[in-house]
């Protein structure tokens, strides 16, 4: 099985329970593992033929970019659902960084893995 990956996609949205993370959107960072055959099918240099992973980071940034979750648990389910909706991705294993939620450490964070 091969694997893409898309480490420290930087994006901005509403994340947290507390009120003043409801008010402005907070950095986050999602590492993306794309589980699948991607050997191109035609067995030539052309992107028509395999995962574009281009076109899968930009979905996931539009989604995260205009939602608001309280939970990154939640957050990196929906991101998850989106990467599997690829023909040829079977599994993901997606982590979802919120690099200011606690005072005291550097990063909380959640990675689930999630398959067809």
């Amino acid at each position: 099985m091969d694997i893409i990956s898309i480490k420290k996609l930087k994006s901005y949205c509403i994340i947290g329970v507390n009120d003043n993370e409801r008010s402005d959107k907070q950095e986050i960072l999602i590492d993306i593992e794309l589980f699948g055959n991607f050997k191109n099918k035609k067995n030539n240099d052309s992107i028509e033929h395999t995962l574009n992973y281009s076109t899968v980071s930009n979905e996931v940034l539009s989604y995260v970019n205009n939602s608001k979750h309280h939970l990154i648990e939640t957050l990196a389910e929906e991101i998850s659902i989106i990467c599997l909706k690829f023909d040829l991705v079977k599994k993901v294993l997606i982590e979802v960084h919120k690099p200011k939620a606690l005072k005291n450490a550097s990063n909380v964070s959640i990675k689930i893995e999630r398959n067809k």
